[in-house]
């Protein structure tokens, strides 16, 4: 959705006028939400959820939460390989630690 929503900003916007205004999670310029539910988050508001935690400052989880990063629990490190060391997958970490919580507290 997002990358939908970009390329249709950069088709219909003059960047010399009003600037850059991609939308970007990780900038905070992306906002997630249900109005049906009536909630809504930005990635720094999980980060500063999970942050501590992983001993990481928010501008560092804000980028662990989006993208291809994954935690891996075995070796206790983040990595952008879909597997494990036992060639287990791996959940991306918007899905791990943001997605999984929500539809658990929704159901």
């Amino acid at each position: 959705m997002i990358e939908s929503i970009n390329v249709i900003i950069n088709q219909n916007a003059d960047d010399d006028v009003i600037g850059d205004i991609q939308i970007c999670p990780i900038k905070g310029s992306c906002v997630f939400g249900s109005g049906y539910q009536q909630w809504a988050f930005t990635l720094e508001t999980w980060a500063e959820i999970w942050g501590p935690m992983f001993k990481l400052e928010k501008p560092k989880m804000v980028e662990k939460l989006w993208g291809e990063w994954r935690f891996d629990k075995k070796g206790k490190k983040w990595t952008t390989n879909e597997t494990d060391s036992d060639g287990k997958a791996l959940q991306r970490s918007f899905c791990e630690f943001i997605l999984d919580p929500i539809y658990k507290v929704i159901n």
